[in-house]
């Protein structure tokens, strides 16, 4: 096996691929946290709210954007996808092994 001494290649991975790594391994870690939150807490409180209800968070005063019910139902289905995608056959593995640092509990 030759070793890949190209420096467009390990600029790429030095600068690209290793710190994405890290973001995705710590991300992954993050979801884990809150997505046992939304199940114990925040996804019961938002039981009795209607879809197009409004989440009143202050946004509409400091130039956000506005979120519903749904709009945070729907980002939470998504985090759950990565999740997923993550959790699937090798997945974790394979972003994983470029990460740089170590994740600290």
């Amino acid at each position: 096996m030759a070793n890949i001494t190209e420096p467009d290649v390990i600029d790429y991975v030095n600068r690209v691929i290793r710190p994405i790594a890290d973001r995705m391994i710590g991300l992954n870690a993050t979801i884990d946290i809150e997505a046992s939150t939304w199940f114990a807490t925040v996804s019961p409180a938002l039981s009795g709210a209607a879809g197009a209800d409004v989440v009143m968070d202050g946004s509409e005063l400091d130039g956000r954007t506005q979120l519903t019910k749904d709009d945070v139902v729907n980002f939470v289905t998504q985090m759950l996808a990565f999740q997923t995608q993550l959790d699937g056959g090798g997945v974790f593995d394979v972003i994983n092994k470029p990460k740089v640092n170590v994740l600290m509990p």
